[in-house]
């Protein structure tokens, strides 16, 4: 039976029979003991077939997200709905547009909206961040590259924030309460990290240097990015602080921040090619984890969720890379954790949910397309069964790099 169990030759057919028997085994049997032997031994059983079955079941279910008729799509953000913001080539790659995506509506191309409202020479446009109020925040550009604006949707009404001056800003985060995060160009400063609030755009300093790019924000408003080529945690009461780096690297890099002060994030070489990328996992307790590779050289942090869940992108040892989810300790690789008839090889992937709903992008039918992952629910009949004896499996496992490196 153990052989059967590891080798998964069963199915949830076999398995929720198995399981049916166990119990009225343990119903008919009077001496508590011997009761309590049974259900044990079921347990055991239990945890083998699905220790076993891991492998080959399918733990995620994969959604296209569509196109607005070019070749390529990339997703950047998610919120607790399930709805996605992102970037995608217009028909005939003409142009970038940014999207929202829901499982009603589908993609919808916010660039028409954008440019009516802001006016002006914006040609393209990326939407970066949604929060749970269906607040989207990115930026637009015209065609030579001399122009970007932050914005912010919210509901029919388009703001445009501004800067601290010269011509450029963009939107990268925005928290539940609105506060947005992300850069503008300020007087003596290629980039500036800011937050808005309020109708206001503050800048947040520097580590020294004469950059900082704001990337992630968390519900208490402390903010994170890259300053210097150094991942810094920024907070209205301690200003910004430089998180460090990882086995002497020149470089690091803070995506994202979750509501318990945990920050994900890479360091790197400056200068590399990210052949040399470590993720990590950085908290105040801890200070930063190295969070390992899918068995090849690099790997890159994006994403966390509330549960301190992270995403990202690695290379495996066989030189290719895939998207992982890095969860309780250990790194998976999300191709593992799809149907391998779905088509799909996950490649990156960039946003999580505090559902575990994934965002990234990767290749179908030889083209670069947004997905989205949803943790499948452990069948009803077999939750309920374990319900009864106390067994029960809680599921839910759990592109971005806005500023290049070697500028």
């Amino acid at each position: 039976m153990k052989n059967e169990l590891a080798s998964g030759r069963w199915g949830w057919a076999q398995f929720e029979s198995f399981a049916l028997t166990c119990l009225r085994k343990g119903e008919r049997t009077m001496n508590g003991k011997e009761s309590s032997r049974v259900v044990s031994a079921c347990a055991i059983v239990a945890m083998l077939w699905i220790a076993g079955s891991v492998g080959e079941a399918a733990t995620y279910t994969v959604t296209a997200l569509g196109t607005l008729g070019g070749s390529w799509d990339v997703p950047f953000g998610i919120n607790n709905s399930g709805q996605v913001v992102g970037q995608a080539a217009t028909a005939g790659n003409a142009g970038e547009a940014a999207f929202l995506w829901s499982s009603s509506t589908g993609m919808i191309d916010l660039g028409p909206t954008l440019a009516a409202t802001l006016g002006g020479p914006a040609t393209n446009s990326s939407s970066q961040a949604i929060n749970d109020s269906g607040q989207v925040v990115g930026v637009t550009w015209n065609a030579n590259g001399t122009a970007e604006d932050a914005f912010l949707i919210s509901g029919s009404t388009v703001t445009y924030l501004g800067n601290l001056g010269g011509s450029m800003s963009g939107a990268y985060a925005i928290n539940k309460s609105g506060l947005i995060a992300g850069y503008t160009e300020a007087p003596g400063m290629s980039q500036e990290a800011f937050l808005y609030s309020g109708g206001t755009m503050a800048g947040l300093g520097t580590l020294g240097g004469g950059t900082s790019f704001a990337q992630g924000i968390n519900n208490s408003g402390q903010v994170v990015g890259i300053a210097s080529y150094h991942a810094f945690l920024w907070s209205s009461s301690t200003g910004m602080t430089d998180l460090g780096t990882l086995f002497g690297q020149s470089g690091s890099d803070a995506e994202a921040i979750n509501s318990s002060g945990q920050v994900a994030g890479s360091c790197f070489t400056v200068g590399g090619n990210g052949s040399d990328d470590h993720a990590f996992l950085w908290s105040s307790s801890t200070g930063m984890t190295y969070l390992g590779t899918l068995g090849g050289a690099y790997s890159t942090a994006y994403a966390i969720n509330d549960m301190g869940m992270v995403v990202g992108d690695s290379e495996t040892a066989a030189g290719q890379e895939h998207a992982f989810l890095y969860s309780g300790g250990t790194m998976y690789d999300l191709n593992t954790l799809i149907s391998p008839l779905s088509g799909w090889t996950l490649t990156y992937a960039d946003g999580i949910n505090d559902q575990g709903q994934i965002i990234g992008f990767g290749l179908y039918d030889g083209s670069t397309r947004s997905f989205l992952l949803t943790p499948n629910a452990v069948p009803e009949p077999i939750s309920m069964i374990f319900f009864g004896t106390g067994l029960v499996a809680v599921g839910g496992y759990v592109a971005r790099r806005k500023m290049l490196r070697t500028a």
